[in-house]
């Protein structure tokens, strides 16, 4: 059982009980899988780059065919789920089509969209800031054989599902999809290289991959560091020689891929790289700044 502010949800604009929220059986997010949704990490009640996430969320709405001023609803349902309180925390909120009066592949005109939204704790800034180095992870590659529109965060996530499951038995926390002989990107987040001292990520969309926020906090990051970075397509192969291999993701932030198919990466004596701490302080340090701006 969850404590509060966490056992109570946002449905449809009311805070209710979690224990009694209700969503129709013929809803087209439980029959259909037919939504989008979205995930914004709190650091002490301030929401870390929430105009990328609204405006991303307005995207894959637009893309999916539902009314995209219902991404207005993402800020209004985290303001009033933290209630004001300097919570640590994220945010997940999931929009459906909505439901009708029967199960129907193609979806009845005038439906009115199904919006829903609750909180998980998360570390604290001064908890993340305890730690030298993001946390280690180990990870296996897969070829991705998942539809084309990763762009759309959408909430038909079985195509991710099942690597990650099988990622799991064979001890990993973490996939990461190639697609045609090239780096796409994780099976919840995006993928970073070192590679002869330089950060290297594929560009959005060469392979299909998803937009992510914290991939451009990072990069972002990089530059203010002054880390030499370059956006382009990686070959597959290159993972097997890279320095250095991370993840990121907007409620993980940063993980460092320590092993990739049961073979260490980077340094075999396990410190940390460089590039990597030096990113992982400079989003620490931003996130801290951004907060201190909003206060």
């Amino acid at each position: 059982m969850l404590d509060p502010p966490f056992d109570v949800v946002s449905l449809n604009g009311g805070i209710v009980p979690a224990a009694e929220a209700r969503v129709s059986v013929f809803d087209r997010g439980f029959l259909f899988g037919d939504g989008v949704y979205e995930v914004v990490r709190c650091f002490a009640g301030r929401w870390l780059d929430m105009d990328l996430h609204v405006g991303r969320l307005r995207k894959s709405l637009v893309a999916v065919g539902i009314d995209p001023t219902v991404a207005d609803e993402l800020p209004r349902a985290a303001h009033a789920l933290l209630g004001g309180r300097p919570l640590d925390a994220s945010i997940y909120l999931q929009v459906t089509r909505g439901a009708a009066s029967t199960r129907v592949h193609l979806p009845t005109p005038g439906l009115v969209p199904t919006v829903m939204a609750m909180l998980s704790p998360t570390e604290s800034l001064e908890a993340l800031r305890a730690l030298p180095a993001p946390l280690a992870i180990d990870a296996v590659t897969c070829v991705d054989s998942r539809w084309l529109r990763l762009d759309i965060k959408s909430i038909s996530l079985m195509g991710a599902l099942l690597p990650l499951l099988e990622a799991h038995r064979q001890g990993a926390g973490e996939v990461i999809f190639t697609r045609d002989g090239l780096l796409a990107e994780g099976g919840a987040s995006n993928v970073f290289l070192v590679i002869d001292g330089r950060l290297v990520t594929p560009p959005l969309g060469d392979p299909p991959m998803l937009h992510g926020c914290l991939r451009t906090r990072l990069l972002a990051v990089a530059i203010e560091r002054g880390i030499p970075t370059t956006v382009r397509r990686v070959l597959a192969g290159e993972l097997q020689r890279a320095e250095a291999i991370f993840t990121t993701g907007s409620r993980s932030l940063i993980r460092t891929v320590r092993s990739l198919d049961g073979a260490p990466v980077g340094d075999p004596t396990g410190r940390p790289c460089g590039i990597a701490t030096a990113l992982w302080s400079g989003l620490l340090d931003a996130i801290d700044r951004d907060a201190r701006s909003l206060t």
